[in-house]
């Protein structure tokens, strides 16, 4: 069963690591970097550490997946 990620928990200004975002939705770490590596999940920038993730980034990224589901 899919899990239901709640879009209206990120702030759009805001940048988040893997880590925050594991714990905005209540997930395992590995499932932010799997969404960067394999499924399109844009980052701020490439090669830099740690990784950031723009909340208007990952809000649409969570917006597009539930689409892909309907």
């Amino acid at each position: 069963m899919a899990k239901k990620y709640n879009a209206n928990l990120i702030q759009i200004k805001e940048s988040y690591s893997p880590s925050d975002v594991a714990k905005l939705f209540n997930i395992e770490k590995k499932t932010p970097l799997r969404w960067i590596k394999s499924e399109g999940l844009k980052i701020i920038e490439e090669g830099t550490c740690p990784l950031l993730i723009m909340g208007s980034d990952l809000k649409e990224f969570i917006k597009n997946k539930r689409q892909k589901r309907k």
